[in-house]
C-alpha cells in the first residue's frame, strides 16, 4: 500500500496516463473528481471520457479472448436473425480493427466503420462509441471539448499537441490501467492507497509510509507517532487530524491476513518509541 494515487499509478504501469489526465483543463479544476474518476473499481463511478476509454479496452480484450461469447457484442434481437456466416462476417469485421497505439486503434474503428456497408457492424459500432459523429476528427474534437472546455483561440495549438500524446501513449499503459480499474492485475505485486481498501483482505501486505501525506499534510504520520503515548492530551484540530491518521492506518493495517510489515522511507529517530509503542519491534532496513 502506497500514500497516493500518483503513486500507485506509477507502480502499477500507467502513470503518463494519469499525468495527462491530470494535466487536463477539466481535471485541473476538478482535481477532487480524478481519483474517483479515472481509478474507481466501481465502473459507475468513471467520469465521461475515462468510461469511453474502457468501454473502448473492453471491446479490444474481449474480442481477443477466443472464449467470448458472441452475446458480448450482439444485442440477442441482433444475433438469432443472423446465420453463422453472416455472424462470421461481423466478427471479421470487428477483428480487422488494429492499431500499435490507442488513438491508431481509435482511428481504425472509424476508418472500419466509413468503409463497411454491413449495418450490424455499424449497430455495434454505435453502440460502442455512443457519440453524435463517426469520424476520427470528431472522436478528438469530443475529448477536446471535454477534457479541455472553454479554450482560447491560443490555446488549440498547444492542446492538440497534448491530446496527441494522451492518444499516443503505450497500449501497455492503457490495458495496465484497464487491468487496474476492473481490478484484474496480472502483476504478482498490486498497489493500492491506504484509504482504497476498505473492506478488501489480502495474504500479504507491505504499507510504504513516509512522514508527509501529500503537500496539504506534512508530518501526517511523524506527528501522530511522536504524540501517540499523550494522545490524551490532544484536543480541538489536532485531535481531528490524529483521530484520521489512527483511522487510515486501522484501514491500511487491517488488511493483512497472514503478514504484514511497514517500510518506513523517512528518519524515525525522534519518534521511534511511539512506533514501537504500536507495532513493536522496530528493524533498519538494509540493502
Amino acid at each position: 500500500m502506497v500514500l497516493t494515487n500518483k503513486l500507485v499509478a506509477e507502480f502499477s504501469g500507467f502513470i503518463d496516463l494519469y499525468n495527462h489526465f491530470s494535466g487536463t483543463a477539466f481535471y485541473k479544476k476538478n482535481y477532487d473528481r480524478l481519483n474517483t474518476e479515472l481509478l474507481s473499481t466501481d465502473l459507475t463511478k468513471l467520469g465521461e471520457i475515462p468510461n469511453l476509454f474502457y468501454r473502448i479496452l473492453k471491446f479490444k480484450s474481449e474480442l481477443e479472448n477466443s472464449k467470448t461469447s458472441l452475446t458480448k457484442f450482439f444485442d440477442r434481437k441482433i444475433y438469432t436473425k443472423l446465420t453463422i456466416p453472416e455472424l462470421t462476417i461481423i466478427i471479421n469485421l470487428l477483428k480487422s480493427i488494429q492499431g500499435d497505439t490507442f488513438g491508431e486503434y481509435v482511428k481504425s474503428i472509424f476508418e472500419n466503420y466509413k468503409d463497411s456497408h454491413n449495418e450490424y457492424f455499424k449497430y455495434i459500432i454505435n453502440q460502442l462509441m455512443n457519440i453524435e459523429r463517426y469520424t476520427y476528427q470528431d472522436f478528438k474534437n469530443y475529448l477536446i471539448d471535454k477534457l479541455f472546455p472553454n479554450l482560447d483561440s491560443e490555446e488549440i495549438e498547444n492542446t492538440n499537441d497534448k491530446l496527441k500524446e494522451l492518444l499516443q501513449i503505450e497500449f501497455s499503459q492503457y490495458l495496465s490501467w484497464y487491468e487496474f480499474i476492473i481490478d484484474e492485475q496480472k502483476a504478482d505485486i498490486v498497489y493500492h492507497t491506504y484509504h482504497g481498501t476498505k473492506g478488501a483482505e489480502f495474504k500479504n501486505v507491505i504499507i510504504i509510509m513516509e512522514n508527509d501525506f501529500g503537500v496539504r499534510n506534512r508530518n501526517k504520520f511523524s506527528s501522530f507517532y511522536r504524540n501517540h503515548k499523550d494522545s490524551e492530551n490532544i484536543q480541538g484540530e489536532d485531535l481531528l487530524k490524529f483521530n484520521n491518521t489512527k483511522n487510515l492506518l486501522y484501514v491500511s493495517c487491517s488488511r493483512a491476513i497472514k503478514n504484514l510489515r511497514i517500510l518506513y522511507l523517512d528518519d524515525i529517530s525522534e519518534f521511534k518509541d511511539g512506533i514501537k509503542n504500536i507495532f513493536g519491534a522496530v528493524y533498519q532496513y538494509e540493502i
